[in-house]
């Protein structure tokens, strides 16, 4: 849906009152479609971006996060969101839009944000990302609706089952894993679920905090858009602070298996029109 793009959900939220990272929009120039650039993406910016965002490029304070309006691609972090100078900025938006049009949503637009300071428990997946005490909440009808830990265990165990896999395969075929694979260097903590585990009791001594947040941005979307329900994540920095850093049409967005406020394969097409019948009765509005 486009309202799960940043450039609906961003110029909303952004004055909810919860804190929110220094953004930046990159628009793209007119007529430039990213399809044509993904075997060989321009060096110069100015090839892709408009004028003002190749400003924003060479004029911003690395490191800095990267992000296109529908996602950031976060799993392959050090090639995709995370940008360390204006030169990785072109790159990685390749990387990013590839992930977007594999999961078929086509981008319309990037952000350049400030990068949060966070205490990750470790970092996992190809792209090192850190595994940061994260939070998403979902809000229905100007209220809290249901908030889970952000990372499953089984996120990180499946991308674990999957490098132990392939260096056991590796070892018996008597093959030497590429010096640049991904799975070559993996050094997780043994205790890395215990560690997981311990950032998802953030929710029992965190959760007052957390529903009051909420609650201020579902009272603001829902006097702001038309859409009723929300998906919104909520990152921990190091002082304790909590930022608002991404929304998402709730229907579209993932639940923690067994949670009874997920809208279920039966009940899809029933929300999809329940959302279609509050935009046009708020249009006619």
């Amino acid at each position: 849906m486009l309202e799960s793009s940043m450039d609906y959900w961003w110029p909303l939220a952004k004055d909810s009152g919860l804190q929110t990272p220094n953004t930046r929009r990159l628009g793209l120039l007119d007529g430039v479609n990213l399809r044509d650039f993904m075997d060989n993406w321009p060096a110069d910016p100015h090839e892709v971006f408009d004028s003002d965002a190749c400003d924003i490029i060479s004029g911003s304070a690395y490191p800095m996060f990267l992000r296109s309006d529908q996602m950031a691609a976060k799993h392959n972090w050090a090639h995709s969101c995370y940008v360390q100078s204006a030169e990785e900025v072109g790159p990685h938006a390749r990387d990013i839009t590839e992930t977007a049009y594999m999961a078929d949503l086509h981008t319309h637009s990037f952000y350049l944000r400030e990068l949060i300071p966070t205490k990750p428990a470790f970092r996992a997946f190809d792209g090192r990302m850190p595994i940061t005490t994260e939070v998403r909440t979902f809000v229905r009808d100007g209220k809290p609706d249901c908030m889970h830990p952000y990372w499953p265990v089984e996120s990180v165990g499946k991308w674990v089952d999957r490098v132990i896999s392939h260096r056991e395969f590796c070892k018996k075929s008597g093959m030497e894993m590429p010096l640049l694979h991904p799975d070559r260097n993996v050094d997780l903590p043994r205790t890395w679920r215990h560690m997981m585990r311990r950032q998802h009791r953030i929710l029992d001594t965190e959760r007052g905090v957390l529903q009051e947040l909420a609650g201020r941005l579902a009272g603001h979307m829902q006097r702001e858009s038309h859409i009723s329900y929300w998906s919104a994540d909520l990152l921990l920095d190091t002082s304790g602070g909590w930022w608002l850093t991404d929304m998402a049409c709730g229907i579209e967005s993932y639940h923690w298996p067994g949670c009874k406020r997920a809208v279920s394969i039966d009940n899809f097409d029933e929300e999809c029109e329940k959302l279609l019948h509050e935009t046009k009765r708020r249009d006619a509005d």
